[in-house]
């Protein structure tokens, strides 16, 4: 190899050495650093940075003698970033601080020639709290002059600056600082911009009923508002959610991520649904995730069971007509207006039941598949027409169902009619003629039987006959 080769060859490897110091030294672009340090606080959160704790120091002079604008980030970021103070550049020379800015923070983005599309797209990326670093040449190709921290506009910028203004200020925005902005002398051609805060999104939750819902909204006791979710990202708990009347949730700021979210507590007069669900939330986005739950209507409808005493044990009652009312209102309140009414009639069992087979008139509350349900509620029932031989039972009985929880039927006895016995005695001469009437039930209309003993020996007693009824046809 001659002389000539072997100089070319050294400056070959000598030029590619240089090319790996600037890269390392101005930072490639790469949206992977070698370690990155996300911050301990959001934007906004207690103690972190906003544009009220970035501005604490605005026209102070503290950060001249230590290179002012490089001074003030680092004390804003180790002050409101971090709960400890790792941002330790190498140096005071906004070099150092893109050294370590490439190692440690996430990249954004950058505007490499300072046109006007350059800066409307990087705006685009660009949320508060991101730290900028201007460079005086196209490409990064000069001088790292400056270095600022964006505001809660997205645009602005929290700085340290030499001009009128003096000291910290919280003014010009990244595209006046490159000459895109009237009023505002272009003091960089090329920036670069990293993020150390976390990437925050948000997420919430839409409830709904899961079927039957117009049948719901026709039922003020039936409400989704105060639904809670916990909100787990792994073991650890992130928040709580909770909706509102229309099923919407409250917002959570979040990390980007995915985050299991259970029900804890179901709205009023639905059930709770335990399956947990999946939240993805990614950065400077709202996730909202659907969920459901289930109205409890009860479809067996069983209101109450009529009974009555007879021969000292309980016969179930059929034929029994009661007037039903229902009210939409978990209180036991018979006021206002009823929601339905019907008339229903008990059974064979003496079952008095929501459904078609009891159904006399009114119409009933059916779910999606068309089956008739009785919703949770205030019923109000009253026997209207008693089987005969039995006394009408004048109460208003008052059932009231809440919850998901199984409920007893109401049973309710009936009174039969008790017999009256009359007796008369009277003697003559040589006989004693007794006549007992007995009255077939006390209500009106009651039948009347005669009863006559024998006369003496081979005779009738008076009457001359056997027993009759009286009033009937002989």
């Amino acid at each position: 190899m001659t002389n000539r080769k072997r100089r070319s060859l050294r400056l070959i490897l000598l030029a590619a050495v240089l090319m790996i110091i600037a890269l390392a030294g101005t930072g490639a672009g790469s949206s992977a650093a070698a370690s990155v340090m996300t911050a301990d606080r959001a934007w906004g959160s207690a103690g972190g940075p906003s544009d009220f704790s970035l501005s604490s120091r605005d026209k102070t002079h503290s950060y001249e003698s230590i290179g002012r604008c490089t001074g003030y980030v680092k004390w804003a970021v180790n002050t409101y970033y971090y709960k400890k103070a790792p941002y330790q550049p190498a140096s005071q020379i906004v070099r150092d601080h893109v050294t370590w800015l490439n190692a440690h923070a996430a990249f954004v983005g950058q505007v490499k020639t300072g046109t006007a599309a350059e800066v409307n797209a990087l705006y685009k990326k660009l949320r508060p709290g991101d730290i900028v670093v201007f460079n005086k040449a196209k490409n990064f190709a000069g001088t790292w002059v400056h270095i600022a921290i964006v505001g809660g506009d997205g645009k602005t910028m929290h700085h340290a600056i030499s001009d009128a203004s003096g000291g910290v200020v919280y003014k010009y925005t990244v595209g006046g600082w490159l000459g895109h902005s009237a009023g505002t002398i272009k003091q960089s051609t090329s920036c670069k911009v990293y993020r150390l805060l976390p990437w925050t999104g948000k997420g919430r939750l839409m409830k709904k009923a899961a079927v039957d819902a117009e049948l719901v909204a026709r039922l003020k006791n039936y409400d989704l508002k105060g639904a809670v979710y916990t909100v787990k990202q792994g073991k650890v708990k992130k928040g709580t959610l909770t909706t509102n009347s229309k099923g919407l949730t409250n917002t959570l700021t979040l990390s980007p991520g995915s985050y299991t979210v259970t029900e804890t507590k179901a709205p009023k007069n639905f059930r709770l649904n335990t399956k947990p669900v999946t939240l993805k939330v990614t950065a400077d986005k709202t996730a909202q995730l659907k969920v459901s739950d289930t109205p409890v209507f009860r479809n067996f409808g069983v209101l109450l069971v009529k009974k009555g005493r007879q021969g000292g044990q309980d016969i179930p009652l059929k034929g029994v007509r009661f007037t039903v009312r229902y009210y939409d209102n978990d209180a036991g309140s018979a006021a206002g207006t009823p929601k339905a009414v019907w008339t229903l009639a008990s059974d064979a069992n003496g079952q008095v039941k929501l459904d078609q087979d009891h159904l006399i008139s009114g119409t009933l509350f059916r779910n999606h598949t068309g089956d008739a349900v009785a919703p949770n509620g205030t019923y109000t029932v009253r026997e209207t027409r008693a089987p005969e031989g039995w006394k009408l039972d004048p109460a208003l009985h008052v059932i009231r169902w809440t919850g998901a929880a199984s409920f007893q039927a109401l049973t309710v006895r009936d009174t039969p009619y008790q017999p009256a016995i009359h007796t008369q005695a009277r003697a003559a001469s040589t006989m004693v003629a007794v006549r007992a009437e007995i009255e077939i039930g006390s209500h009106p209309g009651a039948r009347r039987v005669h009863r006559h003993p024998a006369g003496p020996a081979g005779g009738e007693g008076p009457g001359h006959g056997p027993g009759r009824l009286s009033g009937a046809s002989s």
